[in-house]
């Protein structure tokens, strides 16, 4: 039986300026389900994910993690049992060492020294980055401090994971390598991406933003595959769409 894991009932937001981030916004994200967040620059794609992961608070509405209403008292739970991938994965890397940046999760948990090392060996092998272990992660590439935060978020064992913007700044190898490990995920995932061609490669439904509010929906690819739809929102069409244009052209 697939259960919510987040729910929102008309949240809004506004920032300092008085400028509205989010908009009376109500969506839902499903076990198991990979859904993207897609929208314009400023349409409240990263200010939903911080405050679905306790970072920042609506002035009105309701937010929901496992039936729950969201409070200060949820955070230690919502924080053991979810994890977030920030668009800068420096911001998340705190130790000298990939290893124990990967195991501070799990230490915080309580965990035995034998049961961090397991989810830590898991989750480095999991993400192919088992050769950086003793490195400083200051010193990676973008793709690979990605790649050590993410894996810092396994180790957690979590039951959803929040993307911001992960393929940003990758080069094409590193992203294809990501897009692997996203596809393969078996926990909720909501990514709040710009690249729509991994959205139609990895999600199941996506939910369009303009300007705080939720515009469309649909499964993968539907509203992203409709040009009215996406030019109306400020958005272009996958460039894979383009391709299955050329494949299907009679000449």
């Amino acid at each position: 039986m697939r259960n919510f894991i987040f729910r929102t009932y008309n949240i809004n937001c506004r920032y300092a300026d008085g400028t509205h981030a989010l908009r009376n916004f109500s969506f839902s994200l499903m076990s198991d389900e990979k859904l993207a967040l897609v929208g314009a620059n400023g349409s409240g794609k990263s200010t939903l994910l911080l405050h679905l992961m306790g970072c920042m608070e609506p002035v009105s509405g309701r937010i929901e993690y496992k039936g729950e209403a969201m409070g200060k008292e949820m955070y230690p739970k919502l924080r053991r049992e979810t994890g977030m991938l920030f668009q800068n994965p420096e911001d998340q890397l705190i130790m000298t060492r990939v290893w124990d940046d990967v195991a501070f999760g799990p230490r915080n948990m309580g965990l035995t020294e034998d049961e961090v090392r397991t989810r830590v060996t898991e989750s480095l092998e999991r993400t192919g980055i088992s050769h950086l272990a003793a490195r400083e992660p200051w010193k990676l590439s973008g793709g690979e401090k990605s790649l050590v935060a993410l894996a810092g978020i396994l180790a957690m064992n979590p039951s959803a994971i929040l993307l911001d913007e992960p393929t940003s700044g990758l080069d094409p190898c590193s992203r294809r390598k990501l897009i692997g490990i996203i596809r393969e995920l078996d926990c909720s995932v909501l990514i709040a991406t710009h690249d729509l061609d991994m959205v139609v490669d990895v999600c199941n439904r996506v939910l369009v933003l303009d300007r705080g509010t939720a515009a469309a929906e649909s499964p993968v690819p539907g509203v992203l595959y409709d040009r009215d739809i996406m030019m109306s929102h400020s958005l272009e069409l996958p460039l894979g769409y383009h391709g299955l244009l050329n494949e299907n052209a009679v000449f």
